[in-house]
């Protein structure tokens, strides 16, 4: 745990920084594919958007669950409780970001309301997992990200 006031600091710098850079790598990706599904279908050769749309699904899922190991083991290897990091509003954020892109790709796919709800379920216990995962496993964390 962090306890000096310049070392919480710095923490929460590294969280913020590495937070951000992954938002950013979320959003670049999901603008990018936007781009290439408006081209001209001629120019995109065998891709079809349901393609394009399933790969951006599956890509808006890693980055969430990704986001959420990320800031979810800084909190608990680096940050007391109380210290505002990754509250449950973060979280809420999160997900609500992550579901919005997993739903704007299934209705650009034309794909059925109960597939656009299963992948946004598929996001949801993902996220809850990756939770579960580091709550209960916090050694293998911290040796993982020393390799």
């Amino acid at each position: 745990m962090l306890t000096k006031e310049t070392d919480k600091l710095e923490g929460m710098r590294t969280y913020i920084d590495g937070k951000m850079k992954r938002y950013d790598l979320l959003f670049a990706v999901n603008g990018g594919a936007f781009v290439i599904g408006k081209l001209d279908p001629a120019k995109l050769g065998n891709l079809t958007i349901d393609t394009l749309a399933l790969g951006a699904m599956i890509f808006t899922v890693v980055m969430t669950v990704d986001i959420w190991v990320f800031a979810q083991g800084l909190k608990q290897d680096f940050f007391e409780p109380c210290d505002n990091v990754f509250t449950w509003i973060g979280k809420m954020i999160l997900m609500l970001l992550g579901s919005l892109l997993v739903v704007a790709w299934g209705l650009a796919a034309k794909l059925e309301g109960f597939y656009i709800l299963l992948a946004v379920a598929c996001l949801l216990v993902s996220a809850g997992l990756a939770h579960f995962w580091i709550s209960t496993h916090p050694a293998s964390r911290a040796s993982s990200s020393q390799a």
